[in-house]
């Protein structure tokens, strides 16, 4: 992930960066770990992946409706199983 803001980099506001970013720094503890998402876990798990697909699917949205963005997609409220699945096989520590 590497606090990338490509896409709002070049078609987005300062603030969508910044919220990207913080989003970001969330989600995996300041660059020092990736989270783990169970759909079907505990109810912190089950609620800390709902909170992920959420967002997830607003910053897509955003994405999307940026001006001039060659790259938008009309698919929305997508499940990102390959993102997902990434996260919960790679080691926790982001190495």
């Amino acid at each position: 992930m590497h606090n990338s803001t490509t896409a709002f980099d070049i078609y987005g506001t300062d603030g969508q960066k910044r919220l990207y970013e913080l989003w970001i720094e969330e989600l995996t503890n300041s660059g020092t770990s990736f989270p783990k998402f169970n759909a079907n876990g505990t109810p912190a798990e089950v609620t800390a992946y709902n909170t992920f697909i959420t967002k997830y699917n607003s910053f897509l949205s955003d994405f999307n409706a940026l001006p001039n963005n060659p790259y938008h997609s009309d698919l929305l409220n997508l499940t990102p199983k390959a993102i997902v699945n990434l996260f919960n096989n790679i080691p926790s520590n982001c190495q």
